[in-house]
């Protein structure tokens, strides 16, 4: 069944759709290039129209994490850490949950941007939910859990 749209609603769907694809395509030259200030103006100005448009929004979620990799790689570690954090919503998962790849990875991000802060409770608190999730998606054997371990041990020394 398709959906209802009126006749002047094809039009603005159209145009949002290629406005969107524009800024992707920006947005991943700018990546591509290592253009990470660029990059995160037009993530930026995404997710403000993301927040404005609804119900055809893109995942705001992806938008932040992505915000987030552009301040760290520009050294804005504050900024970076805001917006990782703001993926949880304030919510903390709970132990053997089942995480998404992108909030593992989300995790894994915020304990870097905490121990280049020095934060290191933080770090280790971080780098727990990346742990605890790759645990349960891949099991202790997977290089990703691994390594998570291995980071989490050297803020043990």
């Amino acid at each position: 069944m398709s959906p209802n749209f009126e006749p002047g609603e094809y039009v603005v769907l159209e145009t949002l759709d290629v406005a969107r694809a524009a800024a992707a395509q920006f947005i991943a030259a700018a990546f591509s290039q290592h253009g990470f200030e660029i990059a995160e103006k037009y993530l930026e100005d995404r997710l403000v129209a993301a927040e404005r448009e609804q119900p055809f929004m893109p995942d705001r979620r992806i938008l932040r994490y992505l915000i987030g990799i552009c301040a760290s790689a520009q050294g804005n570690f504050l900024k970076a850490k805001r917006s990782f954090e703001s993926m949880f919503n304030g919510a903390c998962p709970n132990r053997g949950s089942h995480l998404e790849e992108g909030d593992i990875a989300a995790a894994r991000w915020l304990g870097d941007v905490c121990l280049q802060l020095r934060e290191h409770h933080n770090a280790a608190l971080a780098w727990g939910i990346a742990f605890e999730g790759y645990l349960g998606r891949y099991g202790f054997a997977s290089n990703r859990t691994g390594a998570v371990f291995g980071e989490q041990r050297l803020l043990d020394t």
